[in-house]
């Protein structure tokens, strides 16, 4: 959506937040210089969430937040402080899996990760289906340092 949109649209009494998934980081930074104060905008895209904080966001809707929930709220708690040092050591660790959460369809990444860690089966409906093994390989590799 347009930034012109989104700010028509936060005029309504009802909507009180944008989750802003766009990838462009110009547009976001726009909407954020010119959202009204009691409009939150919320990163949609776990890889954008540090910098979109960093310039006003106010925070995030997460897929990494199923796997690595304690290291998101740290992440997006101390850059909601303006500890941005630690925010970011955390970003950087946690960053490989943003690029390689969707090495496919998503949720089926997410899905494997967790059932990698026990939290899951590794069963899939179609139309998901397993991830192929060398995407497989590369995601589990993620964080096997």
């Amino acid at each position: 959506m347009s930034v012109d949109l989104i700010l028509r649209l936060a005029e309504h009494p009802r909507i009180v937040a944008d989750k802003e998934a766009c990838g462009n980081m110009g547009q976001i930074q726009d909407l954020l210089h010119r959202k009204p104060a009691d409009f939150s905008v919320l990163s949609g895209d776990d890889a954008l969430t540090l910098p979109m904080m960093v310039c006003g966001a106010q925070g995030i809707i997460s897929v990494a937040s199923n796997m690595f929930p304690a290291e998101m709220v740290k992440m997006t708690h101390a850059a909601a402080e303006g500890d941005f040092k630690t925010a970011l050591e955390v970003y950087n660790w946690i960053y490989p899996f943003f690029v390689n959460q969707f090495i496919e369809t998503n949720p089926v990444p997410v899905k494997t990760y967790m059932a990698s860690k026990g939290m899951l089966e590794e069963v899939f409906r179609l139309p998901l289906v397993p991830l192929n093994t060398l995407h497989k390989e590369t995601l589990l590799a993620t964080f096997k340092h």
